[in-house]
């Protein structure tokens, strides 16, 4: 991010980053809505039975996907069909990803790749920019965990037998 600003700057363009990270969730919950929008615009005009529109949500925000799958509830958009898939980077959110799988969703991983010059930058820019996820790094471990004491002990694990979606308070914007 600070290279960014430092290369705007030097090309006397405006800084393309926003001033805070409330900002940009907003401006990405903002464009889920524009999209889920237009998907349910484009079912309910459509004769045919695949999509004409679907979109790849690519976020670590727990906030930002239940704010998806709740906007995809209220809209009758079915969690099957092509028309929305989720996508987080490898080692992310491993457990969002599994949960949004589990329940019918489409959930991809995503692996960089290319020079070392360009990939580094990018997996530190990504770090930066998802401070915030390295809480859901602990849910992750305590689902492992979970999991092979269920597997050692055969006893069943209620969070991972009959998954219940998890509620998130969106974060109040100062």
């Amino acid at each position: 991010m600070n290279s960014e600003r430092i290369r705007a700057k030097e090309l006397g363009i405006p800084d393309p980053i926003n001033a805070n990270k409330e900002i940009t969730d907003q401006n990405y919950n903002d464009a889920i809505d524009f999209l889920l929008d237009k998907i349910a615009e484009t079912r309910s005009k459509s004769k045919i039975s695949c999509p004409q529109l679907s979109v790849v949500l690519a976020t670590h925000n727990k906030y930002s996907i239940v704010r998806a799958l709740n906007g995809l509830a209220a809209r009758n958009i079915p969690s099957q069909g092509g028309y929305v898939h989720f996508a987080q980077l490898m080692g992310m959110q491993d457990g969002v990803a599994f949960a949004l799988s589990q329940n019918g969703y489409s959930s991809y991983k995503y692996i960089p790749y290319g020079p070392v010059k360009v990939t580094i930058p990018y997996l530190i820019r990504r770090s930066q920019e998802n401070s915030s996820v390295l809480g859901g790094a602990s849910a992750d471990r305590q689902n492992l965990f979970n999991e092979l004491a269920r597997r050692v002990h055969g006893k069943s694990s209620s969070s991972l037998s009959s998954p219940s979606p998890v509620v998130y308070e969106q974060p109040k914007v100062a």
